[in-house]
């Protein structure tokens, strides 16, 4: 049987996947365990199809689908098995035959009874959705759908002899809810059908059937009607989902449908039939679409034609041809969505016919003439659809059969025409230029000459379009282009072009150079254009001024010059794309100013036609002088951007040119590096530098002007700023040299500004001009300051702007000569190295180096930095060619280096340039070094990997070499050829070790960075990931035995969660292995491991479901295959079905025996394992069982059983327990007699502060200390030095007061499991709660203000008296919710439920009214107290008695009125005067009427004789104590009373009025409370429960209600009730509990209309509340579900609300405008619909092809 949770857990996935592919994976799992459990197949197969209708998301519906493909393509066949089968006679058949066809006539669609030009005129439409008044739903019953589908058909007289109500209709009861009701088998008789009987045939009789021989029920029957059924939803989700469920199930069970009776072919036949009737006229109806980007998108359409080529593989071929003739019925049709759809279904219905070659040549013969009238429609969609459609079958057309179809001279004729005569806006062209490039590859392969006439001399028309504004026909122009260029080359390489279109050719080439990145594409344009030089001869092709353009070009400074001059060049050649082109530019101009690199991009344009340059004089070596001398030109002009156009074209002309001048350019370029070292860069400027200088040299002479002409105390001001004529003559000269266009005067004019009046300029902006107040400010000083800080700011950007250029003249000069020198393919920028000998290297190396890493260090544009980065790795290549090690190690270490720098920068935008271009570096030398890497450059071995395998075993600090190999590891491992991953097994292990601490360091920051490193390794080989499992997840797992510290926790926790978030869904595999050691933290007092290992559970959680132990794994993950992995598998996967509990616990064996033979009982064995089991898995936990049942001996177990374990490994644990002070030796008394001789050493700290002073030296040998909670408050650091292994609080309710110093302490401590001992957790509130998990896992209920404001307010307000009902419900969800997520870490067990020998507990209410004294005094003092209380009130006053101690006035009324009379308060005394009451009359038991009822109780108890019962009962009191009943079967035995009071003031007038003066001096008593020293208190416990003749013993609640054993007792009897249930509960337990043998009477007396029946009320209410979030539920985790899991973990304080799926568009989005909601709301409802990537891969004909490949297919010629 499947698990439950693991299906829901999958179908989670499959809805809610966080991406496609994980989507996939949970669809294949489904569907592997539907076919493995054949029972819940249809269950599945029905949820799946509910999802596959009815949700809103595309990707959930798609999944689904092919969850249904699935199980559809693994479970068996069974129509082999039924012909296998013995079958009826000749005759029989025949009969059935010839019945099938009369029953179709009436109860399927047939083909033949379609008018589809009807149903195309007249019919309905079905769009997105009508709306809510019209929505479809799920539940229509058959005449509702039978309605619709004759609404949808409009005029169309389709009557019900062909579709009926019938075919709509279903039983529950049926497997397939169609079968009876078609009636297609047994309408006459020809099955045994009760329901059919009455029209039986007496001719049927002979040819009755047996169910037994000749049934099967289709498990897909539901499914199939279901989906049939709804194909017609006004929803265009469901008709898609319909649709595409379909498809996928047809595509491996078309064969199978109607087998749930008697299987017949013919049956079957019939009902794909109706299925493709159905399709064809919903791609008739259907007129939804919507577009992405030029993209139509019309899923319905495309999914209802894929579904329909599945069923005509399985029709006649008279019936394909049919239904070919009704698609062309419908490409006929004006509606453009109509014909888009015929064409749709012509591409999947040809893709499925591929390999029924005489079907398909019949179908193209009749559709040829539609599908050319589509090619030339006006409207783009349909030329598109048309072209796409002939896709799959492009063999058949270019093929030589003379059966062809198709003549393949007009069908090119009209592809041609439509290329030739499309406007730009026509996206169709893109199809069709692919349908001639598909073309010409099969034609070219039969006849290269019809491949010419027919293709090559029409490659001009195709020009148009490569630069179209739309990047797919952009790309298809060049593809169809390059193919004709290829294969004309390889022939006869005749030429194609005229002269003129040669030149517009180039155009176009140059043109796409500027506006296209691919590499791989401009080294094709590159290649092509060299075949196309050789048809001319240089003459024709230079004529023009061509030449002097693309020179011009490679001279231009900006982005907006470059196209200015590729515009005028198109322009001149009468290219018909300019247009085009200029979109694209302004597209990329948009682009580039936002994103990109602009400079970087226009170096890579110039670099592209330099080597365009060079190609076209390579050609043409007549030209070649005139080359030599451009070149020499070029060289001696100031501009950088000239020099850098020299250099390139020098670059790729050098090694391929014999011209003698050639190596007077190569010294030329030598002298001007030469230039550059030898001077200083003040000597060297450029013609750029000058740029809007004029502005500049302006802005100074205005400032100079203003200070020389302002006022005596302006220039007294700035007298110490130099003031001269020099810098005025400076820019006098500069202007003039401007405007004579002497750019190189003007840039040394500039360099001297920059360099001697930059100060000045700097102390102008400190001083007053730029910050004068407002009161003296104007508007001329406004002007000037912006002047100052414009002139400011240019001269900083010259600075830069100058160093920027020096350092690109010496990179290109530098990286031209290396690589024109050595270069063997100069026309490929993948550079060959050349042989040994023809390696050529500048005799002093180090300048050249030097250029380059300066290129990649300092330079900002990314063009120049990869440039440098090829030429160095180049460099490299030839240095370790030539073998010259020690270079190529100097090199290696700079860069590292280098690397190492950057990272320390400050400034975060000069590190990440000078890091970017240091990585460039190494990612080149990564690439072409390859396997070799680490051979070639043993240097970067020794400095990263070696450095990690040759870690010590110790480090005291973290040596510098070790933090830098860990960044280079982090930074450059992604490049690392894949062959050197195994070399790297070692370096992996140590780093490992050394993120979980094995190396004692304390350097965070290495750790941080060590961690990112190792993911990275891990993340490119998951081999490395053993080493997480074998060394990591140990120290997470607390149930491995080790040694670990909070940094070794987090730093594991950091790097297995990178290498979580790095893997994603490659995790899946092992995921189980890391889900137990992570759950072990998530409870940890540490927040920042708490929220790590929280959110890593929650990202493996998910992939749970995914994982297979049946699945293969792959070579990375072999490893899992062994043994030891497995295991540890499996026992993962058992410890999450335990958490929740689908599988009993693993049983807990004590490693000793406890003392005395005593054997625990079952539910204790049960609670022991409970307690294990989070031991186990480090979790904490709260034992909430009811009071009695063996907490102590439960938790003693597991202290004592963990300690025993940890000695077996070495290690010496200790635990503590913290109790209340009456049962601390309690406590010890319990160990040391279940566990005396396993445990020694055990200290109970209990005594005086001197004498506890003595155990402190003990602490480190005890296993156990046992303390109270006044002590751990007192002595709290000295408990803080510790680790403990247990902390327990008995008790624990103690701490619910957050901010007690109790608590506080205790929240100190730090331990490795916490336990909380209560059976009461939940007293006055539910905060009570928060406070005791902010002990066990703090941070697990939120913080308390958000905990307060979630629940406990909610709560409070919906269970007062005076609430609402909304109230009350939302307080009742409130601790549901609370309780689903407290549930898997409370255990409770109820007395009742586990233990069935343990007599009952009957608790009575006795109800009495007060005496006349005491109701006199009770109405006098209430009332003074609540007129005194308005008056201070009214006064703004503070009250000068507090509430609670107003309202204990009252209870002491109640109890005794002398306890209030005597109580020495002034007002009190006032009172009794006024009402004349002598309070020394009242020291008589007689004066209150509790004391007299408790005479009554006793005397009925048997305790005083009746005799004394006689003279002293009043008749009242007589009379209403009988009333009440009690047990008294035991009164023989002699009961023993507990007597329980608030306080002991209480105690003291009882014991005085009643046990020393009144009726129970006979009595034998004890007392026990706050007075009796805590070492004294186990002895009178003692005493009472062993000496049956102590009659009674007097306690309070607070003291004798906490952990004692009193089961001498059989009565309960409360004098006084607290407010808190919870006290008296525990108090009455204390003789309730194991061990009692007798009835336990609890007796609570309550005095009749007073504050004590209220605080009943109170009880009852607080009660409900704690039972609500802690009952029994807390003892079993089976209705906890995934996500109810997931949110366990959550740890956050804001309100989780659950992310429902809106189920209707349209009334959300109709509900929202009645309300005036904003339009954010509206498009909240809107559906999730889809991108382009999604729809082109689900509607994929080539995959389509692929997939059906595996079904069967039976066209059928008769």
């Amino acid at each position: 049987m499947i698990t439950k949770s693991k299906l829901d857990r999958l179908f989670e996935l499959l809805e809610q996947g966080a991406s496609s592919s994980i989507r996939r994976i949970a669809a294949e799992q489904i569907g592997h365990l539907a076919a493995q459990h054949p029972s819940q197949t249809e269950q599945i197969i029905n949820r799946i199809t509910d999802i596959v209708l009815y949700k809103k998301s595309w990707s959930s519906r798609v999944s689904a689908a092919y969850a249904l493909g699935i199980i559809a393509s693994q479970l068996p066949k069974q129509s082999k098995s039924v012909f296998s089968e013995q079958i009826p006679s000749c005759s029989e058949l025949g009969h059935r035959k010839r019945k099938l066809k009369q029953d179709a006539a009436s109860s399927f669609l047939q083909l033949e009874d379609l008018n589809m030009k009807d149903i195309v005129n007249k019919g309905g439409r079905l769009l997105g959705s009508s709306g809510e008044e019209l929505a479809s739903t799920n539940m229509e019953d058959a005449e509702q759908q039978f309605k619709r589908l004759h609404t949808i058909l409009g005029d169309y007289p389709l009557s019900e002899n062909i579709v009926s109500n019938e075919d709509f209709e279903g039983k529950a009861d049926s497997v397939a809810g169609w079968k009876p009701e078609l009636n297609v088998f047994d309408k006459e008789g020809l099955i045994r059908n009760d329901n059919s009987t009455q029209d039986i045939k007496e001719e049927a009789s002979d040819v009755v059937l047996e169910d037994s021989d000749f049934t099967h029920e289709w498990v897909f029957g539901k499914c199939f009607n279901k989906l049939r059924n709804h194909m017609f939803s006004l929803d265009w989700e469901v008709r898609h989902g319909a649709a595409t469920g379909l498809r996928e199930l047809l595509k491996y069970q078309a064969t199978e449908a109607c087998l749930d009776i008697s299987y017949s072919l013919e049956a079957n036949k019939i009902l794909l039939e109706d299925i493709a009737c159905r399709v064809l006229i919903l791609l008739a109806v259907d007129r939804f679409c919507d577009f992405s980007g030029t993209l139509t998108v019309a899923p319905v359409r495309e999914a209802a034609s894929m579904a329909l080529a599945t069923v005509v593989l399985h029709l006649d071929i008279s019936r394909v041809e049919q239904i070919g003739h009704y698609i062309n019925i419908l490409a006929h049709s004006d509606s453009w969505e109509v014909a888009h759809a015929a064409y749709i279904s012509m591409q999947y219905i040809f893709a499925a016919l591929n390999s029924c070659c005489s079907v398909l040549i019949s179908l193209l013969k009749y559709s040829f003439d539609d599908i050319t009238r589509g090619l030339l429609s006006e409207d783009q969609d349909i030329c598109a659809a048309a072209a796409r459609c002939l896709f799959p079958v492009v063999d058949i057309i270019a093929g030589d059969s003379p059966e062809n179809p198709v003549p393949i001279e007009k069908l090119c004729n009209v592809l041609w025409q439509v290329v030739s005569t499309c406007d730009e806006d026509n996206s169709g062209v893109c199809d069709c230029l692919e349908l001639i490039c598909r073309l010409y590859k099969c034609v070219r392969q039969r006849n290269i000459e019809e491949a010419n006439s027919l293709f090559s001399d029409h490659i001009c028309q195709v020009f148009p379009f490569m630069l179209h504004n739309n990047a797919s026909i952009r790309e298809a122009s060049r593809i169809l282009a390059n193919e004709i260029l290829e294969n004309n080359k390889i022939l006869d390489n005749r030429p194609l072009f005229t002269i003129q279109q040669c030149r517009q050719w180039i155009s176009i080439l140059i043109a796409l150079l500027f506006i296209e990145k691919d590499d791989c594409f401009v080294q094709t344009i590159f290649n092509n254009l060299g075949d196309v030089l050789h048809w001319y001869s240089g003459d024709d092709l230079f004529s023009s001024n061509m030449i002097s353009r693309i020179l011009e070009l490679c001279l231009q400074r900006s982005f907006k010059d470059s196209s200015h001059v590729i515009s005028t060049l198109l322009r001149e050649e009468e290219t018909l794309t300019l247009s085009g082109f200029q979109e694209v530019v302004s597209e990329i101009v948009d682009a580039e100013k936002r994103y990109g690199d602009r400079e970087g991009r226009l170096l890579r344009f110039q670099q592209n036609i330099c080597r365009m340059i060079a190609i076209l004089f390579l050609e043409r070596k007549e030209q070649s002088a005139m080359l030599c001398e451009t070149l020499k030109q070029y060289l001696h002009s100031s501009s950088v951007f000239t020099l850098t156009a020299a250099c390139q074209i020098f670059r790729y002309w050098y090694p391929r040119t014999m011209e003698t001048g050639r190596e007077e350019i190569m010294r030329l370029l030598r002298s001007k590096l030469e230039h550059f070292e030898q001077n200083s860069s003040d000597y060297v400027h450029f013609d750029e530098e000058a740029i809007d200088s004029f502005q500049l040299l302006n802005d100074i002479l205005s400032i100079e002007k203003y200070l020389s002409s302002g006022k005596k105390s302006t220039k007294q001001k700035y007298s110490n700023i130099i003031l001269n004529t020099s810098l005025t003559q400076l820019c006098e000269q500069g202007i003039q040299s401007y405007e004579q266009l002497d750019y190189e005067n003007v840039s040394r004019i500039l360099s001297e500004i920059c360099g001697n009046y930059m100060p000045y300029f700097q102390e102008l902006t400190a001083y007053g001009i730029c910050k004068s107040t407002k009161s003296n400010r104007n508007e001329k000083n406004s002007v000037l300051d912006a002047v100052i800080w414009r002139v400011v700011n240019y001269l900083n950007n010259y600075k830069s702007r100058r160093t920027e250029f020096i350092l690109q003249s010496q990179i290109v000069i530098v990286c031209s000569i290396i690589l024109a020198q050595n270069m063997i393919q100069p026309d490929d920028d993948d550079y060959s190295i050349p042989h040994e000998e023809q390696i050529n290297l500048p005799d002093k190396l180090t300048p050249y180096l030097l250029a380059m890493m300066n290129g990649l260090r300092y330079s900002s544009c990314v063009y120049l930095k990869q440039l440098s980065a090829s030429a160095l790795a180049f460099t490299c290549q030839l240095l370790v060619k030539k073998d010259k090690r020690k270079a190529v190690a100097k090199i290696s270490e700079n860069l590292f280096n280098y690397l190492m720098e950057a990272l320390k920068v400050q400034s975060i935008d000069c590190q990440y340039s000078q890091r970017d271009g240091v990585l460039l570096a190494w990612k080149e030398i990564c690439r072409v070094f390859g396997s070799n890497l680490l051979s070639s450059l043993p240097k970067m071995n020794e400095l990263c990997l070696q450095v990690v395998e040759n870690l010590p075993d110790s480090l005291e600090s973290i040596p510098t070499h070790l933090t830098h190999a860990l960044y280079f590891l982090k930074y450059t491992f992604k490049w690392w050829h894949t062959s050197l991953y195994r070399r790297c097994n070692e370096a992996v292990e140590k780093l490992t070790l050394f993120c979980g601490l094995r190396y004692n360091t304390a350097d965070f920051d290495a750790l941080d960075i060590a961690t990112d490193a190792l993911s990275e390794m891990i993340f490119y080989s998951h081999e490395f990931l053993i080493h997480i499992v074998r060394h990591l997840l140990p120290i997470l797992d607390s149930n491995h035995k080790m040694e670990r510290t909070e940094e070794s926790i987090l730093y594991a926790l950091k790097a297995i969660r990178k290498v979580v978030l790095k893997l994603e869904n490659e995790m899946i595999p092992c995921v189980s292995l890391f889900l137990m050691p992570l759950v072990s933290r998530m409870t940890h007092q540490n927040s920042e491991i708490r929220i790590i290992a929280s959110e890593t559970f929650g990202l493996l959680l998910r992939l749970l479901p995914l994982e297979d132990n049946s699945v293969k794994l792959g070579d990375t993950e072999k490893w899992l295959d062994e043994p030891e992995w497995q295991l540890q598998r499996e026992n993962a996967k058992s410890f999450i079905h335990q958490l929740l509990g689908w599988k009993a616990r693993e049983p807990y064996h004590l490693p000793v025996r406890l003392e005395g033979n005593i054997q625990l009982r079952e539910y204790q064995r049960q609670g022991l394992e409970w307690l294990a089991f989070l031991n186990r898995y480090g979790l904490h936990g709260l034992l909430c069982d009811d009071m009695g049942l063996g907490k102590t001996l439960m938790t003693l177990c597991i202290i004592v059983g963990d300690t025993l374990e940890w000695a077996k490994c070495g290690f010496q644990k200790h635990s503590l327990v913290v109790a209340p002070s009456s049962v601390t030796a309690h406590w010890f008394q319990e160990t040391r007699r279940f566990f005396g001789s396993s445990l020694s050493n055990i200290i109970l700290y209990v005594e005086s502060a001197k004498k506890r002073k003595k155990w402190l030296a003990h602490f480190d040998s005890s296993p156990l200390i046992i303390t109270s909670y006044e002590i751990i408050r007192s002595d709290i650091e000295y408990f803080q030095g510790y680790q403990w292994n247990y902390l327990v609080l008995d008790e624990g309710h103690v701490i619910r007061n957050h901010h007690s110093k109790t608590a506080v302490a205790i929240r100190s401590l730090v331990a490795e499991h916490r336990l909380i001992l209560s059976g009461t957790p939940v007293q006055n509130s539910v905060k009570d709660l928060w406070s005791l998990f902010d002990f066990l896992i703090p941070g697990f209920l939120g913080d308390e203000t958000s905990f307060q404001e979630r629940f406990v307010r909610p709560i409070l307000k919906g269970k007062s008296l005076s609430c609402e009902q909304r109230d009350r419900e939302q307080a009742d969800i409130l601790l549901e919710t609370l309780h689903r997520q407290v549930l898997p870490f409370i255990l409770r067990r109820m007395k009742s439920d586990v233990l069935a020998e343990l007599p009952p507990k009957i608790i009575q209410n006795l109800s009495f009214e007060m005496n006349p004294l005491q109701a006199k005094l009770y109405n006098a003092v209430s009332g003074f107290l609540a007129t005194s209380a308005k008056e201070q009130w009214l006064n703004d006053k503070s009250p000068s008695l507090h509430i609670f101690s107003a309202l204990r006035c009252l209870q002491q009324i109640c109890t005794h009125p002398v306890l209030l009379l005597d109580s020495g308060k002034d007002w009190i005394e006032n009172v009794a005067e006024k009402l004349a009451i002598d309070v020394n009359v009242c020291y008589d038991w007689k004066c209150s009427s509790k004391f007299q009822c408790l005479y009554e109780l006793f005397a009925d108890l048997g305790l005083i004789s009746h005799e004394e019962e006689e003279q002293v009962a009043q008749k009242e009191f007589k009379e209403e104590s009988q009333e009440t009943e009690w047990d008294m079967n035991e009164q023989d035995v002699g009961h023993r009373v507990l007597l329980f009071a608030q306080n002991r003031r209480t105690l003291d007038v009882v014991e005085r009025l009643l046990f020393m003066e009144g009726p129970f001096q006979r009595l034998s008593y004890l007392r026990l409370e706050g007075t009796v020293s805590p070492i004294h208190r186990q002895a009178i416990i003692t005493r009472f429960n062993s000496d049956p003749s102590i009659s009674c013993m007097l306690l309070t609640t607070q003291i004798g209600g906490l952990g004692l054993n009193l089961t001498g007792a059989d009565t309960v009897v409360f004098i006084e009730q607290d407010w808190n249930p919870v006290k008296d509960m525990q108090a009455m337990d204390r003789a309730h509990r194991i061990g009692q043998t007798r009835t336990v009477n609890v007796f609570k007396l309550i005095t009749k209309g007073t504050l004590e029946e209220k605080i009943m009320k109170l009880q009852e209410m607080k009660t409900a509340v704690a039972e609500s979030i802690v009952n029994r539920d807390n003892s079993s985790l089976q209705d906890l579900d995934t996500s109810q899991l997931l949110e366990l973990f959550q740890f956050d304080s804001s309100d989780q609300q659950d992310t429902m799926e809106v189920k209707n568009d349209t009334e959300s989005y109709h509900s929202s405008l009645k309300a005036g909601g904003p339009w954010e709301s509206v498009l909240r409802t809107l559906p999730d619909l889809w991108d382009e990537e999604q729809y082109t891969s689900e509607f994929d004909w080539n995959m389509f092809v692929q997939s059906i490949q595996s079904g069967p297919k039976d066209i059928n010629n008769d």
